[in-house]
């Protein structure tokens, strides 16, 4: 079962709710792809509720965790955008709309 079926009494198509199989594992990692920035501003914001104190915390330790954490979302984003780029590649049917391929 594709996209569409052909209605028992006439001819005319009805589009299908659910997306193919082929699609659906592409379209989770695009969409934790579009997460990525969410949840490095929370992490980033995860300094702020350290106690204030500089005993306890050092500015070191802090900005380390800063750049840790955007080292950490460099690699996914990078390792995300290849395994979406796999995927494009063993599908041999890009979505299109109007004839013209359409990006996701």
């Amino acid at each position: 079962m594709s996209g569409a079926e052909q209605d028992e009494g006439g001819g005319q198509e009805r589009v299908s709710a659910f997306m193919g199989r082929s699609k659906y594992p592409r379209r989770r990692l695009i969409d934790a792809i579009r997460f990525l920035p969410l949840l490095g501003l929370g992490l980033w914001f995860l300094p702020l509720l350290w106690n204030a104190r500089a005993d306890e915390t050092p500015m070191s330790h802090a900005i380390l965790y800063v750049f840790g954490v955007w080292l950490m979302l460099v690699v996914a984003a990078g390792f995300l955008a290849v395994l979406v780029a796999r995927l494009n590649s063993d599908t041999d049917d890009p979505v299109q709309e109007n004839g013209l391929t359409k990006r996701l």
